[in-house]
Order: C-alpha cells, then structure tokens, then sequence
C-alpha cells in the first residue's frame, strides 16, 4: 500500500510478489518483506523465498523501483542474490561500497532435514558487498556465532572506519568487529 499524505490515507493493498506456481509440488513462502532506499533514490524491496517455512537453504531476493514516487510504481524482475535471509536493510559505507547481511542458519525443517549439507561452511551472519551500486553482489565475510538463532544481523560503520555487527542469538545479542571492511 501506498501513501502520498504523510501515512494519513492508504491505497488498496497491491499484491508486489505472487510466489507460488503450479509447477511446484509444496508452497513456497515468501517472508521478511525489507524495504530500503538506495542512496539514488531507488526503493529495493529484498525479501526471501523458501519452500514450506524453511528448506534449509532458502534464497535471497531483490527487486528495484527506479521512480518509487511514480504513480504506478513499476518493479524489476526479482533476482536471486544467494541463499539465507536478509533482515536487515544494506550499510552504505564512506568507501561507497554497500554491505547486505544474510543469515543462513539451521538444517532445514520437516521434509527438508538434513538437505543442502553442502552449505554447512557458510551457514552464520554473512557479508555480501556491492562495489557496483547492487548490479553484483559478492559474498564477502562470515562470523559463526555461538547460538545463533536466525542472526538477523546489521552493521554499522564506526568513525574510525572498522565495522561493528550485531546479531541476535540464542543467548541474547551479540557482536563481532572487522577492522578490514567486513572480510574478517
């Protein structure tokens, strides 16, 4: 839904992302809808994909609106970015560069136990970088927390340039720094 009086009044709900098909033999879910404004003014909307509530692997995905003030807002055709999820919205850094967390935590559920073990490496708070204002974006650094949750983790940029993430887990927030721009 859209507003253009401060949040006053609301347009009808408009359906953005319609995930489920014939084709496939289980739903898929659609969760954690993120919305951001990139600093030229683009909305993104990244939100995740998985079959059932989570496979396991799950996916990352982005869609843009280059005119989001545009009456009729139009989107770009989503595009898969890596596995996990994003619940955080992109850190932008005095580099330019801009860094998306993605959690990809826990063994899939129900049907989906045990699936993907090849991703057993990389499951954690994860560092994905753009250089290229979100054309690319390239897996860049990983923090394993103990007890972790689903991570849902966010960085944030400190004055003297090192990078300060928070997380949530298990045992309550934790947090980790990179003094190398998010690789370590």
């Amino acid at each position: 839904a859209t507003s253009d009086d401060d949040g006053e009044t609301w347009s009808k709900p408009c359906l953005v992302i319609d995930a489920q098909s014939d084709r496939l033999p289980m739903n898929r879910s659609v969760l954690v809808g993120n919305l951001w404004t990139d600093p030229s003014g683009r909305l993104w909307l990244f939100f995740n994909q998985s079959m059932m509530q989570f496979d396991g692997r799950s996916g990352v995905w982005a869609a843009v609106c280059e005119d989001p003030d545009d009456e009729t807002p139009v989107w770009s055709k989503p595009r898969r970015i890596w596995h996990g999820f994003t619940l955080n919205k992109p850190t932008v850094l005095s580099t330019g560069e801009w860094l998306l967390p993605i959690s990809l935590n826990h063994e899939g559920f129900g049907p989906f136990r045990g699936a993907f073990k090849e991703l057993d490496p990389v499951r954690g708070a994860n560092v994905f970088v753009s250089t290229d204002r979100g054309v690319t974006w390239t897996r860049h650094g990983h923090v394993a927390f103990p007890n972790p949750d689903w991570d849902e983790h966010m960085i944030v940029e400190r004055k003297d340039g090192t990078l300060w993430m928070l997380a949530r887990t298990a045992k309550g927030i934790m947090q980790s720094t990179s003094s190398d721009r998010g690789r370590t």
